[in-house]
């Protein structure tokens, strides 16, 4: 199954529009080759990254491949978990908190399921 069109449609905004920002922060750091250019395009950088991985871990949970629980994550953790697409759906390295193994957990869109915990 795989993301509902609206979704990822979606998605591809944020994307591009933090695509965007970041050509900005580029432009202003090759015309500010000083601290300042280098400052506004980290803040860019950084704060585009962190506002997309907490929308991420806001909207989707993800289904152990093991047990069929299904959980959220917190920022931190969608932001450092190694992760990966396959042909319909992405996948996370998560631990389930129900049957604590290690497994790919698939993503899954928060309307779409409720957590299982």
């Amino acid at each position: 199954m795989g993301l509902q069109r609206g979704l990822t449609l979606k998605i591809v905004k944020y994307i591009a529009l933090y695509a965007a920002g970041l050509l900005v922060g580029i432009g202003v750091f090759a015309i500010r080759t000083d601290w300042l250019g280098f400052v506004v395009f980290a803040v860019i950088f950084l704060g585009g990254l962190i506002i997309l991985v907490y929308w991420h871990a806001h909207t989707f949970y993800y289904r152990c491949q093991c047990c069929g629980n299904v959980f959220a994550i917190s920022t931190l953790k969608d932001l450092i978990s190694p992760h990966g697409l396959q042909r319909e759906n992405g996948w996370k390295f998560l631990c389930c908190p129900k049957c604590k193994k290690w497994s790919k957990a698939q993503i899954v869109p928060k309307d779409n399921s409720e957590p299982t915990q």
